[in-house]
């Protein structure tokens, strides 16, 4: 085949001359998977594997940009071999710390899957889900924002958000919710990023009889008053008979919005 063909000449230019062009490692990196796909036996299988993680390394040698080839390393390396998940949590971590918003939309999938497998396995706890999903969300948040104007882009970003969102979502619990972030809301109560978030989430998966939601609720109403902060508050009122107070609020609620 072609790429039977082009591998030794590829193999040549790779082991005399690694530095002489990036295309090398973005050639040499389609190979090995094509290779490896198609491979039955699984000792050269592994071999393989261990030579196309082998290859994003030395392309960090010459190359650099680190942070992005990690992503690339890490989603292969999930992909082929996801007993790794321990190797590819480190990877992908020090991949999306380096890279930031400028991540890449599958990186943060492989990402929050390999967090998974690390709490599913034992190997960390709940919390650094909690943790993961908001850096990942926040990087996706950013992109949303910036391709709003890009309609292919933005149903990528999109569909990573859905994707991240059904990994959370068992985590998720009221108890959970409630445990990870009250000591985030008293240590920072006017953090409205993070107030929109955890109301956002409690709403989601109905754990609005806590007090956190309706202290939570209240102090986003202070920071920035909406007439839906304003409907939940007087909604909340309501239930607990505070009938004076919830007409104050929806009457605010009504002046901001017809």
């Amino acid at each position: 085949t072609p790429v039977h063909d082009a591998f030794w000449p590829w193999r040549k230019v790779f082991l005399d001359c690694p530095g002489v062009r990036q295309g090398t490692y973005v050639d040499g990196a389609k190979m090995l998977n094509y290779f490896i796909k198609r491979e039955k036996d699984a000792a050269k299988k592994d071999a393989l594997i261990d030579t196309l993680m082998m290859l994003y390394d030395t392309r960090i040698e010459y190359f650099g940009r680190e942070g992005y080839v990690l992503g690339r390393k890490g989603v292969d390396l999930y992909s082929l071999r996801n007993k790794d998940y321990e190797k590819v949590y480190n990877i992908l971590s020090k991949s999306v710390e380096l890279e930031g918003n400028k991540s890449y939309p599958d990186v943060l999938v492989f990402y929050l899957r390999a967090t998974h497998k690390m709490i599913e396995e034992g190997k960390a706890d709940e919390t650094i889900m909690f943790d993961n999903y908001e850096t990942s969300n926040n990087i996706i948040e950013a992109n949303l924002e910036k391709y709003k104007d890009k309609p292919k882009s933005l149903a990528n970003w999109e569909n990573v958000r859905g994707n991240n969102d059904l990994i959370f979502e068992p985590y998720a619990t009221c108890e959970a919710i409630i445990k990870i972030y009250t000591p985030k809301f008293e240590e920072n109560p006017e953090d409205i990023k993070m107030l929109q978030k955890l109301t956002k989430l409690l709403d989601r998966k109905k754990c609005t009889d806590d007090q956190l939601y309706f202290d939570a609720t209240v102090k986003l109403y202070e920071l920035e008053p909406s007439h839906e902060s304003a409907y939940l508050i007087g909604k909340m009122l309501m239930k607990n008979q505070e009938y004076a107070k919830a007409i104050d609020y929806l009457k605010e609620g009504e002046a901001l919005e017809d």
